[in-house]
């Protein structure tokens, strides 16, 4: 079997619009029990996910800009919902005339993010827990489903599919004050079912939740984004967190003229 398509009917979870908002039946939000790697070794098993579009993984995309808020927020354009940054983004890109424009275009570009749903070997007793990777850590994961010796197997099949080791090691850098760990991920030689009876494979499968509803929960509303993008104008333009801009690029002349811009096709949306 081939392609990465669901193989058991999951339970459906509970579904929220995107407006972070309470609905009348007072129904709680998917909650989902989360995994990072430790130093060492750990083994895992990638189990069947097909988010919408062929893909093993779900891809998420947020905004990271501290200007805009303290905490990432999740891009509402990618579920075609009203997006104020989007479009403020879209207007820029018609008069991107100087640096420092380009540099407060970066701080608006949204980055994405990847959720695996696995079963950790010795945590079996936790259920399915949720993944978040890199880009990074994605490719090394594509480039063993695609390598000739797999590329004919399903290796996250319930049955014959394959566990994954993954080693962590410290890169000896930091960031915000945490160690940054350097991942290496092999596929075992040897398949093995994801459980050992079928009736615990189709319980683990039951129990994958819909990520892209859970995060399509998480998403502003309008009105929130509006004063995010309002908050992001109003402020210095000078750099930020998570961006590329020096000291020497910041210059207080170039940055207002810039925000004089912005400004101007914000009036315009």
């Amino acid at each position: 079997m081939t392609g990465y398509n669901v193989n058991a009917i999951r339970e459906k979870m509970l579904k929220l619009n995107g407006g972070n908002k309470k609905s009348g039946s007072d129904k709680e939000k998917i909650k989902l029990t989360w995994w990072k790697p430790k130093l060492g070794m750990s083994e895992i098993r990638f189990l069947p996910y097909d988010d919408g579009n062929g893909q093993p993984f779900q891809e998420i995309a947020y905004y990271t800009s501290k200007k805009l808020s303290e905490n990432r927020v999740v891009a509402p354009y990618q579920w075609e919902m009203p997006d104020p940054v989007q479009e403020l983004l879209s207007k820029l890109r018609k008069n991107r005339q100087d640096d420092a424009t380009w540099k407060l275009m970066k701080q608006l570009q949204a980055r994405e993010s990847y959720y695996a749903p696995i079963v950790v070997r010795g945590e079996e007793d936790k259920g399915v827990q949720i993944w978040e990777m890199s880009q990074k850590v994605v490719n090394q994961i594509y480039s063993k489903l695609a390598h000739p010796d797999y590329a004919e197997e399903y290796l996250f099949d319930e049955k014959e599919g394959f566990d994954f080791t993954v080693t962590a090691t410290d890169s000896g850098r930091e960031f915000n004050g945490f160690p940054i760990k350097e991942l290496a991920i092999e596929v075992r030689r040897k398949s093995s079912p994801l459980a050992k009876t079928q009736k615990e494979r189709d319980e683990i499968l039951a129990s994958v939740p819909d990520l892209k509803e859970y995060f399509k929960s998480y998403t502003p509303g309008e009105e929130r984004m509006n004063d995010m993008v309002v908050n992001f104008l109003s402020g210095d333009g000078g750099t930020d967190e998570g961006t590329e801009v020096s000291d020497e690029e910041s210059d207080d002349d170039r940055v207002d003229s810039a925000n004089s811009k912005i400004s101007a096709a914000f009036d315009d949306l």
